[in-house]
């Protein structure tokens, strides 16, 4: 399996319960047979930027530390870029990164971003060549409360990625319902861990995955793991036609393409 982690390479908080957290994940992944991880950590943190080109280096750095845990284990270099209006330079330039240096963008954003520019920001990206990515938008309130919104957004060609620990138990409801909606009505393109919370139980990708194949068959949910090989190796992901929330898809009739 292949997994997108935006805290492994956090060092804000460099303490021995992270250590410590970052010790059971690797673990966890050896355990279910995670292959490849794209350390892909924000680009803002409060007030702070972190540039594109610090990743490598701190990505060198993890695997030195944690060499015996990876085991053969390889790790990517990726970022969760904030969309804004200078994002396509930024890539450019390379002060902010693609995933594995793929087309494929993983994007977060501000609350106060109003949609119309949430839109025309993503449509252009796409025009340059890229492929957004909208990373866990079910956690998002605006989302959670205009799912419509969510729905434009992939209908006219962004993807999703579904965090792992929204179909925990323990995740808030409005999020975790959101991120079923997603599955159910073929909304989400992969799902990733995203976060090295040990105690977020059912939160691993391999539970996620589960949750996935009893809400919409094992097709999609395989569709999903290898739609994350395919962002690796910058391939086309498969797609399934997004339904508007009054439907949903029958397991036995699939209509997959390949996203453009």
């Amino acid at each position: 399996m292949i997994d997108i982690n935006s805290c492994i390479l956090s060092d804000e908080d460099d303490t021995a319960e992270k250590k410590n957290n970052v010790r059971q994940w690797l673990t966890e992944c050896q355990e279910t047979g995670v292959t490849d991880i794209i350390a892909a950590p924000v680009q803002w943190h409060e007030n702070d930027k972190r540039p594109g080109d610090t990743i490598p280096f701190l990505i060198e750095q993890f695997q030195k530390q944690w060499h015996s845990e990876l085991g053969n284990i390889r790790i990517y270099p990726g970022q969760c870029v904030r969309l804004t209006d200078t994002l396509i330079n930024e890539l450019k330039t390379e002060e902010a990164l693609t995933l594995n240096g793929s087309r494929y963008v993983l994007v977060e954003w501000s609350e106060e971003l109003s949609y119309h520019n949430m839109h025309a920001n993503l449509h252009e990206l796409r025009m340059e060549g890229y492929m957004p990515i909208l990373a866990e938008p079910e956690k998002a309130p605006g989302f959670q409360q205009h799912p419509e919104e969510l729905y434009r957004l992939i209908k006219d060609g962004s993807l999703a990625q579904v965090s792992a620990e929204s179909f925990s138990k323990a995740a808030p409801k409005p999020q975790r319902h959101l991120a079923e909606k997603m599955i159910q009505h073929r909304w989400a393109n992969m799902t990733a861990s995203m976060t090295i919370d040990p105690s977020e139980e059912g939160a691993s990708l391999e539970g996620a995955f589960n949750s996935i194949e009893k809400l919409a068959g094992k097709d999609y949910a395989e569709m999903l793991k290898e739609n994350a090989a395919c962002v690796l190796n910058n391939r086309y992901v498969s797609t399934e036609e997004p339904l508007p929330l009054k439907e949903k898809r029958k397991w036995f009739m699939p209509n997959r393409s390949k996203a453009k």
